[in-house]
């Protein structure tokens, strides 16, 4: 129960009847507001009073059109029925736009009848104000632009989500996803509405429900696809990670779109025949048990990389995450086995469709490189390429999230020692011949070189401007590389 409706219920009858009487002063307030934006800005105004009319139009008669076109559907009696109704529907629209613009139907509906009451008296009684009349009809309309729209969409996502839910109830993985989709563009639509009405609270409320609606579509898509792959993670894990974000997540927190995402990649990866079986229940555990938004973050890098090397792999092979010589196992390529030849833990390991054997380092962001770890994996890495012809070793960073910390001294170590290190992730990889890619853009080791070297020199001249290096490409444009 929400904190409004705990409120409507600890009122009591004197309360409700009292609200009788204040609301229609306090709805009088907010409709003096309302014309007060009509005067400061009458072109947005006219703008949203357009646009509140035909959403309003639009939604009403789509909602009519599959209602009689389900009935249509079911035959019968219905072929003579429907057509009467479709007859008498412009009444009804005028009936319904009355009710809806000037019942105060909201409060009603959360046991608020004093308030619903007041305002209703206000909204019908203000109509014959001489001169507030006109103004009282714009009003109402505008204010249907700005929450029947979100509405609409929340509306759209719950429908969605309720597909989901009887496509993985049918076993159907491809149906549970297509719903999943549908559901997460209309909560990414409402988002973006209520981005750009960032003072109104109803907006704000329908954006969220859209998105729940979306991760309850996420949580069924996944699943169903994990259950037909027979994942090793259970429903119940799935159920933890939901659990687990929140609306607006605080100190390393996991949101709620962010868990929708991890779980649409998920139901992706379970899709892929060509990725280990088990390679892939390892990642799908990493994601479903983050607990931090960090950690997640990371786990999902892993799976990006994953589905990078599936898409990249030689037909009859397998793409394999998290062996090497700690785990005690050679890679397994599914038609072969790779030796990892002293690499402890390799996040990926693949045979890409030219022959290439393709050992791959995955980080989230660039400030994950800035640890003297990394540069013996990279040193690593780059022994393993150099012991047989046909190998490639690379480094995955897969956002552009702090990456220019690549170019950067490493952090002291633990207790402080060393205390300076004076090397860097960019320095390491460029001496190793180890190349990265950077959210999906390539820098060859002979570039991190020369890109460092500018970085040194423009720094030691007090001319380096960190702006300017919002990604690889404009690093190249802006040092010259």
């Amino acid at each position: 129960m929400s904190n409004n409706e705990e409120g409507d219920d600890d009122k009591g009858f004197w309360g409700q009847l009292g609200d009788v009487v204040t609301q229609p002063f306090k709805a009088a307030w907010e409709d003096v507001k309302g014309t007060w934006d009509a005067v400061t800005d009458p072109g947005k105004f006219l703008s949203d009073t357009w646009n509140g009319l035909k959403d309003y139009t639009t939604t009403w008669w789509d909602k009519k059109a599959e209602e009689l076109g389900k009935q249509w559907d079911e035959g019968g009696w219905n072929y003579l029925t429907v057509p009467l109704k479709w007859i008498s529907s412009p009444e009804d629209f005028v009936t319904d736009f009355l009710i809806d613009s000037f019942i105060d139907k909201e409060s009603f509906e959360n046991g608020d009848w004093g308030k619903g009451l007041g305002n209703t008296i206000w909204n019908i009684g203000s109509v014959f104000i001489p001169g507030v009349g006109a103004a009282k009809w714009l009003q109402k309309i505008n204010k249907l632009n700005k929450a029947n729209k979100l509405r609409k969409l929340g509306d759209l996502a719950g429908d969605a989500a309720g597909k989901a839910r009887k496509a993985r109830e049918a076993g159907d993985v491809a149906g549970a996803r297509k719903a999943a989709d549908e559901a997460q563009q209309h909560a990414d639509d409402a988002a973006k509405k209520a981005r750009e009405n960032p003072d109104d609270a109803d907006l704000a409320e329908d954006a969220r429900t859209a998105q729940d609606q979306a991760l309850a579509a996420r949580t069924d898509a996944a699943k169903a696809a994990l259950r037909g792959r027979g994942s090793s993670v259970s429903d119940d894990q799935i159920d933890g990670l939901v659990q687990r974000a929140q609306d607006n997540p605080t100190d390393g927190g996991i949101s709620k779109k962010q868990a929708a995402d991890a779980l649409n990649e998920l139901s992706d990866l379970a899709g892929r025949p060509n990725v280990r079986p088990d390679a892939a229940s390892s990642l799908e555990g990493k994601v479903v048990n983050a607990k931090t938004a960090d950690a997640l973050d990371q786990a999902r890098a892993e799976v990006h990389a994953v589905q990078r090397a599936a898409d990249d792999a030689a037909p009859g092979t397998q793409v394999d995450a998290g062996p090497g010589t700690e785990a005690g196992r050679p890679a397994d390529l599914g038609s072969e086995q790779l030796d990892l030849d002293g690499i402890p833990d390799a996040d990926v390991a693949y045979k890409a469709k030219d022959g290439t054997y393709h050992v791959v380092e995955v980080k989230n962001a660039g400030s994950a490189t800035r640890k003297p770890a990394f540069a013996n994996q990279v040193e690593r890495l780059r022994k393993w390429a150099d012991k047989a012809p046909g190998r490639k070793a690379t480094v995955e960073i897969d956002t552009n999230d702090r990456w220019t910390q690549i170019f950067s001294e490493f952090k002291p170590g633990r207790g402080g020692k060393p205390a300076k290190d004076s090397r860097t992730a960019a320095g390491e990889m460029a001496k190793n011949n180890v190349d990265v890619s950077i959210g999906g853009k390539q820098l060859s080791a002979g570039e991190l070189g020369r890109m460092q070297d500018a970085i040194n020199t423009r720094t030691q001249n007090g001319t380096m401007d960190w702006s300017k290096m919002t990604d690889p490409d404009a690093a190249r444009e802006y040092l010259g590389v």
